[in-house]
């Protein structure tokens, strides 16, 4: 089942509150494979929604190395336009995936990179802009910022563009190996982001 929320501050709905409800205190019987779509305003999709979560729920499945999967990038987007420059895709890198429930229907595989080897939007590690990632490791990428947040006041997820900039430092510092928490686990194995074909 797919669901949406919105942001409402008359009613203590901002943005924090609701993922702190929803990503961390979700019910008991939800499944470990639960995923998690963040999508901004501005996000215009080419496919239904059923279908991209269908991929990517595949995908995250049958690659656990993969880390995210970025339904805004496809192997034909060079440019990024948030930063106004060049990124080409990762070609060489590429490797097409298709979990066996996909192979009948040839375009909804992914194509999964390490993306170490990416620049600009295809080395982002947590991406809100259509990024689908595994519930248990958003919930542990928020810990992490709940948990640093407290200590240095900077980190924060209570508005999108903080939980962005929160979620790759976090990233990132696990990636240094800077620290040996959950985190530094789940990067240390998860190194590969997935994009739709």
């Amino acid at each position: 089942a797919i669901t949406f929320l919105y942001e409402d501050a008359a009613i203590d709905k901002t943005f924090g509150s609701l993922l702190e409800k929803v990503i961390c205190n979700t019910v008991e019987d939800q499944a470990d494979n639960t995923l998690v779509m963040f999508l901004t305003d501005d996000c215009l999709l080419l496919e239904p929604i059923e279908k991209i979560v269908f991929c990517a729920a595949s995908c995250l499945s049958s690659t656990p190395r993969a880390l995210a999967f970025l339904s805004r990038l496809h192997p034909a987007i060079s440019w990024c336009q948030t930063r106004n420059v060049p990124c080409p895709p990762p070609r060489e890198e590429m490797r097409y995936v298709a979990h066996k429930v996909l192979r009948a229907q040839p375009d909804a595989g992914a194509y999964v990179f390490d993306r170490k080897v990416g620049v600009a939007d295809w080395s982002y590690p947590f991406d809100l802009s259509g990024g689908i990632y595994r519930r248990s490791d958003v919930v542990t990428i928020l810990d992490w910022i709940r948990e640093r947040g407290q200590q240095d006041g900077k980190l924060s997820y209570s508005h999108p563009n903080r939980l962005e900039v929160s979620g790759n430092i976090a990233i990132s510092v696990a990636e240094k190996g800077n620290s040996l928490d959950r985190l530094s686990s789940i990067v240390g194995q998860c190194s590969l982001n997935a994009v739709p074909t």
